[in-house]
C-alpha cells in the first residue's frame, strides 16, 4: 500500500499482551462510533510471526510446587513473578499502525483556559468510548493526553483499553 500525503502522521511501533485487543482495532472502534478527541487511525495492525514464544518454552508451575520456583536457575530474580506471586508467561505480539494526529505534551499548555478545555477533551473522549462503543481507557495520565494544533485534547495509548462485556464476562483483565 503506498499513502502519498503532505500530511505529518505518527507511527505506533510497540508490543502489546495477546489477551488484549488490539489499539489498532480499538481506535478503529471508536471512529466508527464517532468518538471525537482521540486519534485518527489510518492503518496497520499485528505484524504475523512477531510474538513472543516464553509460555512454549517454560512450563507452568504445577500446584505441588506453587510456593517454590519451579526453576531454579531464577530462584533469586523477581523478574519473573508478579506482585500476586503468580509465574509470567504470557505472550505478548508486535504491532504497528499509523494515526494521523500529532500533538504536544499536556505540560505545553499556554494558560489555564487551554489546559482545562484540554483536559475536558480528553473526559470528554473516555465518557464517548464508554458510552458509545462500551470501552474503558484504563490508562489516562498526564502522558496519553496531547494538544493538537487547533489546542484541543487528544486521549491516545489506547493499548490497555477494556471492553465492558469483557469485564463482565470474568475475562482475564485488571483495571489498571
Amino acid at each position: 500500500m503506498r499513502i502519498v500525503t503532505s500530511q505529518y502522521c505518527f507511527l505506533k511501533d510497540s508490543w502489546q499482551a495477546h489477551e488484549l485487543d488490539p489499539e489498532a482495532t480499538i481506535l478503529q472502534e471508536l471512529m466508527e462510533k464517532k468518538v471525537e478527541h482521540v486519534p485518527i487511525f489510518v492503518c496497520g495492525g499485528n505484524i504475523k510471526m512477531e510474538a513472543t514464544m516464553t509460555d512454549l518454552y517454560i512450563p507452568a508451575p504445577n500446584s505441588t510446587q506453587s510456593n517454590t520456583n519451579p526453576y531454579p536457575a531464577y530462584h533469586k530474580s523477581k523478574w519473573n513473578k508478579t506482585s500476586t506471586n503468580k509465574w509470567i508467561t504470557q505472550r505478548i505480539h508486535h504491532y504497528c499502525f499509523i494515526v494521523n494526529t500529532i500533538g504536544k505534551p499536556l505540560n505545553t499548555f499556554c494558560d489555564s483556559k487551554q489546559l482545562l478545555q484540554v483536559v475536558y477533551d480528553a473526559f470528554k473522549a473516555h465518557r464517548q468510548a464508554c458510552e458509545k462503543a462500551g470501552i474503558l481507557h484504563c490508562d489516562i495520565s498526564t502522558g496519553n493526553i496531547l494538544i493538537n494544533k487547533h489546542g484541543h485534547g487528544i486521549l491516545i495509548n489506547w493499548d490497555l483499553a477494556k471492553h465492558f462485556k469483557d469485564l463482565q464476562s470474568g475475562r482475564n483483565h485488571k483495571i489498571m
